[in-house]
């Protein structure tokens, strides 16, 4: 069985200071676990560096840890987590709403509350907001051909696999929804699963075998009260 490992990430942004406070912490717990920590720099200064290896002495050079890690990020049994993103100022907010405006999007949920592009509320730099695209508002019905596949595909690759549907049908108003991902894992608890192969649904192969009855259908054990049926009897007296 191999070692698990965790891959920390070291920056020059704003969440570094956050990161760095946190790494001893990771480190403690890790330690007694036995997993292994190991660090990578992806700040400025360290991709700078990484793609002028030839203006380097050996012992400067440092490999293109984004790459690596990009690579890594596209297997199966990688699993990725994040410290909140604190580094966006609310102009890096106004730009990227500026840009989905210019890709034909024209609502936003800013904070629970939706928004045309043209009347948007002050965003206030010392709070953190919580905001949504709407990429379409749909009502059901047999006219609608693929447009809700279309809506839904275009959520997906604007969030890079996520996307959360609003049901506005209660009978309450209260609105319900739900988060979709297009990813081998689930977006609330982070639980993942290997790629979809067809071994995997394959009774006779370990992949997809049932782990009770590696693949039999029936477990083999045995039954107590068919060795000895009458336990008022001594094995010598027939039990």
């Amino acid at each position: 069985m191999s070692k698990s490992k965790i891959i920390y990430t070291k920056t020059d942004e704003a969440p570094a200071l956050a990161t760095q406070s946190f790494l001893p912490i990771v480190q403690a717990f890790t330690k007694t676990a036995g997993i292994e920590v190991e660090l990578r720099d992806i700040s400025l200064a360290g991709r700078i560096l990484a793609h002028f290896p030839e203006e380097l002495s050996e012992d400067q050079r440092v490999s293109d840890a984004l790459a690596e890690l990009g690579e890594l990020a596209k297997t199966p049994e990688a699993n990725i987590i994040k410290l909140p993103n604190i580094s966006a100022s609310v102009p890096q907010l106004k730009n990227a709403i500026a840009e989905l405006q210019r890709k034909g999007f024209q609502r936003v949920k800013i904070d629970g509350v939706q928004y045309d592009f043209d009347s948007l509320p002050n965003l206030d730099k010392k709070k953190k907001h919580e905001i949504d695209i709407i990429v379409d508002r749909i009502v059901l019905n047999d006219d609608l051909g693929n447009r809700l596949a279309d809506s839904l595909e275009t959520a997906l690759n604007l969030s890079e696999g996520l996307a959360t549907v609003e049901d506005h049908t209660n009978k309450n108003d209260v609105p319900t929804s739900e988060t979709f991902s297009s990813k081998f894992a689930c977006p609330v608890s982070g639980f993942t699963i290997d790629e979809i192969e067809p071994r995997l649904f394959s009774f006779n192969n370990p992949y997809g075998a049932c782990p009770e009855c590696d693949g039999i259908g029936t477990d083999l054990s045995v039954d107590p009260n068919l060795v000895i049926p009458n336990k008022q009897l001594t094995i010598n007296n027939g039990a």
